[in-house]
């Protein structure tokens, strides 16, 4: 071996030796770094399924808080009544029950004794006995079977207690106690209350002589710590053990919680996080820790495979040197450099079909969450548009109402378009064919768009084949929203002249309906006329600015006519006019077809009971603006009105209506509430044997998709208005169902 051969052994030796060494250091702490990242996405997990445990409880004395603000004067039946709605085993896991707790000072205790008596508790002591001048007694909870040695006991006994239950009465905030031990448990554990101020309804709250004065008691939850902990996430005591301590420390003497997972000095946790998590008033130490099992599911050979694999090309590349030199070497490399390039390549395709999928779903939600959160707001507008249209108004005023009242309306067809192309790009519209009369379609569509027509002196003609049968199977539905988008057009586009709508059925090789739609508008140019079908695009820069629009409804009609197996056609001259006809296969249908259309629910014949200003209405609604709307409409057209603020006071208070033989005429039911939703609150009543004639219940909600609507009719809803709420809309339902 020469001196060139012997260097080149010997430096090449030291460098795939230096690489292999970094490359095996870097591979393990890589592995270290993405396992640790795994196991800081259970850490969040879990936190996440901590905090979100302590809100529902949370929401849940918030509910109880309401009833107490609902009614001045709430008997222990009455409880019981709310805390079984909740059914807290099943929604509230870890919970202990919920219950009330009263401020009496000491020299009215007879009389407040006396009192709750008279609310239905019996053998009612407080205890124990305290030099305080008040008392803060456990008056209710409920289940009463776990939780009976609570009763009467006095929490301010005992100094966190005290100040939880003083600190949430003077800042208005649900508070948790530092760690105590509750009454009820017999194995003395770690354990919390949750307590929730009560105010007087109507009163001043902003300061904190304010709400002492207004002060009732405290709605509260108690709670032992193993169980508020069990079962956060199912990695929980598989994955990672989690270990809780009362306030910003570690210390053994504050432990709350730790379960069977935690390290010892023999085996310390390879991976862990600790987090300091602000808690209802206190602060909770939080640490997670890994298990064997964790960490023998992530444990990996690679670094022990890059370290032999880098030896190995170490004795390869001496024994090269010595038998090939640098000609194999250089093959070798190459070799390696191609297959790396392959692999990049793979691995970017992978990513990006990935990247699409992620975008298509988030694309899809996000439209859905926009139709309801847009669709909310809009209602406000528009609804106190119509409101402020009262015919007191001046001319000035009134054309500023009509402009804001013309572009909520614009903002919501072009919301209902984007909504609409999004579904079809997204395969997520379906086409439902069912009996439907053309004609009926025709004339319906030229007697909305008449005043259109009048208002610029245009004609519409209207020409029907002969031979068009009166039924045919089409989605009816989709038909009349393009024939719409069309008529639209031609007037949008024809300053004089007449619209021509036409259509007529022939069956050579397969039924095929044609409807046609001329115009003597401006026309469109050669070379525009396949853009004018893409988003967005109209015939030019100056079209949008003269007539408006979002330049959708063609490429939304297009769509549709292409789902449903047909195609759209253009004939058009500068100058002379346009001719869109849409060419689209059905099936021919006896007259006896009808009898198959499908029926939806008839408002009940009968006469008001106490004519229509008597009438009681409730309306379950947790939107604050929407609460006023409502309200402001009703107050309106001379109706009076009850507001729940979720399902559960809806349910409630329906439930106590029909117990006192005194039921609503009519509900409004918001879908998207906290915590019990519209959908849940009338599945509740029908189960409780409160049919649509006794109570109809109507759907008043942001969420107007066709699943929402058939979702209202399943739960037991009688009829769907869809916000923005138009008032006259809202007059006819209430005339329709209220009975």
């Amino acid at each position: 071996m020469n001196v060139t051969t012997g260097a080149t052994l010997l430096f090449g030796t030291i460098v795939l030796l230096g690489v292999t060494i970094f490359a095996w250091n870097l591979t393990r702490t890589t592995t270290y770094e993405r396992n640790l990242a795994a196991f800081e996405t259970l850490s969040k997990d879990s936190e996440l399924a901590l905090t979100h445990r302590i809100e529902s409880y949370r929401q849940a004395l918030d509910s109880g808080a309401a009833l107490f603000t609902s009614s001045d004067r709430v008997v222990k039946s009455d409880w019981e009544t709310f805390v079984d709605i909740l059914k807290i085993e099943e929604t509230l896991p870890g919970i202990n029950g919920i219950g009330y707790i009263e401020q009496v000072l000491r020299s009215q205790e007879s009389a407040f004794l006396n009192d709750l008596s008279a609310r239905g508790v019996t053998g009612f002591t407080v205890y124990p006995r305290t030099q305080w001048s008040e008392i803060l007694p456990i008056t209710y909870i409920e289940p009463m079977s776990t939780n009976k040695e609570a009763v009467g006991l006095d929490i301010g006994f005992e100094a966190n207690r005290r100040s939880a239950a003083y600190q949430a009465r003077d800042t208005g905030k649900a508070t948790i106690t530092k760690r105590i031990f509750l009454v009820q448990d017999k194995e003395k554990s770690a354990g919390f209350l949750l307590l929730r101020p009560v105010y007087e309804k109507g009163r001043p709250l902003n300061s904190v002589s304010q709400r002492r004065a207004a002060f009732r008691g405290w709605v509260y939850a108690p709670f032992i710590a193993s169980r508020f902990m069990k079962g956060l996430t199912a990695s929980q005591g598989s994955n990672f053990g989690i270990t809780v301590y009362d306030g910003k420390s570690t210390n053994e003497s504050e432990l709350i919680f730790g379960n069977e997972s935690e390290p010892n000095e023999s085996r310390p946790a390879r991976y862990s996080v600790t987090k300091v998590l602000p808690m209802m008033g206190q602060q909770w130490t939080v640490a997670w820790h890994s298990t064997p099992e964790f960490e023998a599911n992530v444990g990996t050979q690679e670094p022990k495979f890059v370290l032999i694999g880098g030896l190995a090309l170490v004795l390869a590349f001496a024994t090269l040197v010595m038998f090939y030199a640098r000609r194999e070497a250089y093959v070798r490399q190459e070799v390696k450099n191609k297959t790396q390039i392959l692999v990049d390549k793979e691995r970017e395709i992978v990513t990006a079909l990935e990247v699409a999928e992620a975008a298509t779903g988030a694309k899809s939600k996000f439209l859905a969450n926009m139709s309801h959160e847009i669709r909310t707001p809009m209602n406000g507008v528009i609804g106190f548009t119509q409101l402020l249209d009262d015919g007191t108004l001046n001319e000035t005023q009134k054309k500023y109402v009509e402009l804001i009242s013309n572009s909520g309306s614009a903002m919501m067809t072009l919301l209902n378009d984007i909504l609409d192309i999004s579904k079809v790009d997204s395969g997520a519209m379906t086409i439902a064919p069912e009996p439907f009369d053309v004609r009926h379609l025709l004339n319906s569509c030229v007697k909305i768009f008449s005043p259109n027509a009048e208002e610029k002196h245009l004609t519409i003609l209207v020409e029907v084949d002969k031979d068009l049968p009166q039924w045919v199977q089409v989605d009816g539905f989709r038909l009349r929203q393009i024939v719409m988008n069309l008529l639209a057009n031609a007037i949008k586009f024809t300053e004089t002249g007449y619209i021509t709508i036409s259509a007529s059925f022939t069956e050579t090789d397969k039924p095929e309906l044609a409807i046609a739609v001329a115009d003597t508008g401006v026309g469109i140019a050669p070379d525009r006329r396949e853009a004018i079908f893409e988003p967005f695009i109209q015939e030019d820069d100056s079209t949008a600015r003269k007539h408006g629009g979002s330049g959708l409804g063609l490429t939304i009609s297009k769509q549709l006519v292409e789902l449903m197996g047909g195609e759209i056609l253009l004939e058009s001259y500068v100058g002379r006019g346009s001719k869109f006809t849409i060419q689209i296969p059905v099936e021919r249908l006896e007259q006896e077809a009808s009898k198959n259309l499908i029926k939806f629910p008839i408002p009940p014949e009968t006469e008001y009971k106490n004519g229509v200003n008597a009438m009681r209405i409730l309306v379950a609604e947790d939107h604050d603006v929407n609460q006023v709307l409502i309200g402001e409409m009703l107050s309106r057209l001379g109706y009076e009105y009850e507001l729940a603020i979720d399902g559960a006071e809806a349910v409630a208070m329906i439930r106590k209506a029909e117990f006192a033989e005194n039921q609503y005429d009519l509900a409004l039911m918001d879908l998207q509430m906290p915590y019990v939703d519209g959908f849940k609150a009338t599945r509740m009543v029908r189960e409780q044997g409160i049919d649509a004639i006794t109570l109809p219940i109507i759907a008043l909600t942001a969420n107007a998709f066709e699943q929402d609507i058939e979702r209202c009719f399943e739960a037991g809803m009688q009829a769907h208005l869809a916000k923005p709420l138009a008032i006259e809309a809202l007059r006819k339902t209430v005339l329709d169902w209220a009975a």
